[in-house]
């Protein structure tokens, strides 16, 4: 667009100058004529062009009324370009041109397409960096309500940012299931800015300045950080079995590893046979389908979840998570209509319902902390680079490791949450900072000597849990390829120096918070 512009403007202004030569030249060779220099030529054209028309210079020779006429013809054009122009400006795009020079400084975070998502992670960059400016589609632009510092490109994203060279962040928030928006993230990595596209692929390597995000795993990680479970309950209900579910229970697996106090029993209603297909070693941390008093216990339920109201009236949570809100605040309906319940509901809806504890609205999982990988992803880095550092250089830096260890990081990282509360004895910490490692720290150097197999079987469990999540098994003989470790059994046939090792899980506190 830009290009046929400058070709146009350029065709223009050449034939402005043939036609006012040529003006100049016929007139001059006539005796009566008023315009004989170029200066005269010049304001001829000016004043015809403006179609003020004063008329102390004219042509007398009919080649020279033929340009004039021209002159004529082409004011109507020009009229139309400064109304036109005049118009872009007060409708915002001359206006919006302008707005990004002046912004060049600033720090720009650019998204592909307006929609509830981009909307609701633009509201909290705000808060965040107020003096940024939020760059959405010109085209859509109409469907913009947020307040703030808002600008609206033309074109594509590159056209938006080609003169930008730092403090410049892009966004891909179009239907994750799409390929096009993983594509589209993609070819923005030569732009050289950070990339977050919102995707469902699962690349087996991912390009250095992409990061990957979806919802389910945003509202999974924002649902166990604020709504964490307390030492009271011990039965979760989950009704649903699509991806919100699924990333539920599975990160719960991962953060509620509470130790031998604390079980947890989770019962989970729909189809759930890929999942079991998929997580078959998990029987070697949790009792499948069968109570047991010495393990956390997972049920798969084939019947409705509104069959047994004995289970529902002794649950201590029950979860609504179905893909579909429909379904949610149907199910939400019949529990509260014909079901007595003393645990807690919660419900995941993509808009606050009054009176009800609700979870996954895009307010709460499209922020910067979740989408941009901030506190957690910071904290594995963290305890990754202690290690390394307490190797002598023998351990792989962060980005030579595999995506495994990375996710392995990532879990232990997400669990500091867990062990804090637990030490602190507070269910209502959300948040793992230097205060909070601190704290916990000098309670665990206070408890350490009475509780020291308890906390070592606690992180054990968890280890174990992940990688049985990720289908490793028992050998002797340690074989990455075929996901074999000779740590994967019960904390009780551990030696002493191999149960030992888990203390390094609780001592890391302390590094944290000096770190931090």
């Amino acid at each position: 667009m830009k290009t046929n512009f400058k070709r146009l403007a350029l065709w223009g202004a050449a034939g402005y100058v043939v036609l006012l030569v040529l003006l100049l030249v016929v007139e001059r060779s006539d005796p009566s004529a008023s315009i004989t220099t170029v200066s005269d030529a010049f304001w001829y054209s000016i004043v015809t062009l403006s179609t003020v028309g004063y008329g102390d210079l004219y042509p007398v020779t009919v080649v020279g009324r033929i340009i004039g006429f021209c002159f004529v013809l082409m004011s109507l054009g020009v009229l139309s370009f400064i109304v036109g122009a005049a118009v872009s400006f007060l409708t915002g795009q001359m206006f919006t041109a302008l707005q990004l020079r002046t912004a060049r400084n600033k720090q720009w975070f650019v998204f592909d397409e307006v929609n509830s998502s981009s909307l609701a992670l633009a509201k909290d960059l705000i808060g965040h960096y107020p003096d940024s400016v939020m760059l959405f589609p010109l085209a859509q632009s109409d469907a913009v309500t947020i307040d703030g510092s808002l600008c609206y490109y033309p074109g594509t994203i590159a056209q938006a940012v080609e003169d930008k060279t730092d403090a410049c962040s892009l966004f891909f928030m179009g239907a994750e299931s799409e390929n096009a928006n993983y594509k589209s993230a993609l070819a923005a990595l030569p732009l050289g800015f950070p990339v977050y596209c919102c995707t469902a692929q699962v690349p087996v390597a991912c390009p250095e300045g992409l990061t990957l995000f979806n919802r389910f795993d945003c509202c999974a990680q924002e649902y166990w950080r604020t709504l964490a479970l307390d030492k009271n309950e011990s039965t979760v209900l989950l009704v649903g079995d699509g991806d919100y579910a699924r990333q539920l229970l599975e990160r719960g697996l991962l953060v509620n590893v509470f130790g031998s106090d604390h079980r947890v029993s989770y019962h989970v209603f729909g189809n759930w046979n890929e999942f079991r297909r998929n997580h078959p070693q998990l029987a070697a941390t949790l009792s499948i389908d069968d109570e047991n008093p010495a393990m956390d216990c997972l049920f798969f339920h084939d019947a409705p979840w509104n069959e047994d109201g004995t289970l529902l009236r002794n649950a201590d949570r029950i979860i609504l998570c179905c893909d579909e809100d429909e379904a949610d605040l149907d199910s939400l309906r019949q529990l509260r209509q014909y079901f007595p319940t003393q645990g807690k509901i919660h419900l995941r809806a993509i808009g606050d319902i009054p009176g009800e504890t609700v979870f996954g609205t895009n307010e709460k999982i499209y922020t910067s902390d979740l989408i941009m990988r901030g506190e957690l992803a910071q904290t594995a880095r963290m305890m990754h680079q202690i290690y390394v550092d307490g190797s002598n250089g023998q351990a792989a830096p962060w980005e030579d490791l595999s995506e495994f260890l990375q996710q392995s990081n990532i879990a232990a990282a997400d669990h500091l949450l867990t062990k804090i509360r637990i030490l602190l004895e507070d269910d209502g910490i959300t948040s793992v900072n230097r205060e909070t490692c601190a704290a916990a720290y000098k309670r665990y150097c206070q408890v350490r000597a009475e509780k020291c197999n308890e906390l070592r079987y606690m992180e054990h469990l968890r280890w174990m849990r992940f990688h049985s999540l990720y289908n490793w098994g028992y050998s002797p003989v340690r074989d990455n390829a075929v996901r074999l470790h000779p740590m994967m059994r019960p904390f009780e046939e551990l030696s002493l120096t191999e149960q030992a090792k888990d203390d390094y899980a609780w001592e890391l506190l302390g590094k944290i918070a000096d770190r931090m």
